[in-house]
């Protein structure tokens, strides 16, 4: 039986090397969290490198520079599919931030042009307030008798109480009385 001594440096700084590996190897671990199955095994396996000198046959301590070769490689291995991984998240993560990006700009756009057209819409109304209120109340009640409750309602309840009485006046009793009826629902709710 072969017995190993420091005679034999370059095994000794080999795995010396193996072993800074490997305790590398165990801190990229740890920093990403990874636990390891068999960490009392690579303990033992340090422990046994630990002694390289003291006694150990050069076969064992070769099948332990071999076993932790292999451990490495698995290690690194593992290492290189979570940095993938993680370029993949990283890269998903940006096109959500930029697909966010193009919604909140989106909405913005969105808001100004409801914006617009409300204050186009209102413009329009006052508009169409202030020819109502210059014409004659006898023009207009053949007008409002066959517009739409709904939208008779709505302009009456924009006119001044003493026109608005007269526009009504003038109206069929049925047409009043819905034009009434829409106006007194708005208000009660």
């Amino acid at each position: 039986m072969y017995k190993f001594s420091f005679n034999k440096l370059p095994k000794a700084n080999e795995a010396l090397y193996i072993l800074s590996i490997g305790a590398l190897a165990l801190s990229i671990l740890v920093k990403y969290g990874i636990a390891l199955e068999n960490d009392s095994q690579i303990d033992s396996d340090i422990a046994v490198l630990e002694e390289v000198g003291q006694g150990r046959e050069a076969s064992e301590i070769d099948a332990l520079i071999e076993k932790n070769k292999l451990q490495l490689k698995s290690l690194q291995d593992r290492q290189d599919r979570l940095d993938e991984r993680e370029k993949v998240l990283l890269e998903r993560e940006r096109e959500i931030e930029s697909k966010l990006t193009e919604l909140k700009n989106a909405e913005e756009t969105l808001l100004a042009s409801i914006s617009i057209a409300k204050d186009a819409a209102s413009s329009d109304v006052q508009r169409i307030l202030s020819v109502y209120s210059e014409m004659k109340t006898e023009d207009l009640s053949p007008i409002f008798e066959m517009m739409d409750p709904n939208l008779a309602a709505g302009f009456i309840s924009k006119m001044p109480p003493p026109k608005a009485a007269q526009v009504l006046g003038g109206l069929t009793s049925e047409k009043s009385y819905s034009i009434i009826a829409i106006i007194s629902g708005r208000n009660a709710q």
